[in-house]
């Protein structure tokens, strides 16, 4: 895998950012400024710089025009990674030699690494990263003949289809007269089997057919 420094004299920037390179497999080293840079490329040979532009004791276009000035790092890609939107510094070191340039907290992490990956020549497969979702739990209906009726969890009217049995309809009785709760002669209420000797009687506009029996 390949080997990444990281220049930056702020180790609350430097190290969230290393910390995530490491977990894509990235072996990353820290320094804290522009001349302990220089002095890590001497013993070894880096695939990438991160370089930060203000720094102490040697600032990032110091250590970037260091870097151009020798042949063997002549294609060392080095990404600028500042939080000053200066246009002129930013100009001058593009003149020198950067790949790219990267402001701090407006680049999403994904985005670094897929500029990182591009320059390194490898290929990158976007993921989303942080915390998994919880799988949701397998929802189980019960069993409509195991649950007792009037139960709260008991299925609602028309949830589980249920096998439905119609029973004989009795054959319909005729009506015939009677009397009334208070003793009243009732009207028949079946005037195709009304006997003879019937009379009507007017209720309003309402015209009442009744049948005078003999007790």
């Amino acid at each position: 895998m390949a080997t990444i420094l990281i220049v930056d004299d702020e180790v609350d920037c430097r190290r969230p950012l290393a910390t995530l390179l490491k977990c894509e497999g990235y072996e990353v080293h820290e320094v804290g400024n522009g001349l302990e840079g220089m002095e890590a490329l001497n013993r070894r040979d880096y695939d990438m710089v991160l370089l930060d532009l203000a720094m102490p004791v040697m600032d990032g276009v110091q250590m970037l025009q260091g870097i151009r000035k020798q042949a063997k790092w002549a294609n060392l890609p080095v990404f600028l990674v500042t939080a000053q939107h200066d246009s002129q510094l930013l100009s001058n070191a593009r003149a020198i030699g950067i790949q790219e340039y990267i402001f701090k907290g407006d680049t999403p992490f994904m985005k670094m690494l897929e500029l990182i990956k591009r320059h390194l020549g490898e290929a990158f497969t976007p993921r989303r990263r942080g915390r998994k979702p919880k799988p949701r739990p397998e929802v189980v209906q019960p069993d409509p003949s195991t649950v007792p009726v009037g139960s709260f969890y008991a299925p609602a009217p028309g949830m589980y289809r249920r096998p439905v049995t119609t029973a004989p309809v009795a054959a319909a009785t005729p009506t015939t007269p009677g009397r009334s709760h208070h003793g009243s002669r009732c009207p028949d209420r079946s005037p195709t089997q009304r006997p003879a000797g019937g009379g009507s009687r007017k209720y309003g506009s309402v015209q009442l057919e009744y049948i005078r029996r003999n007790d």
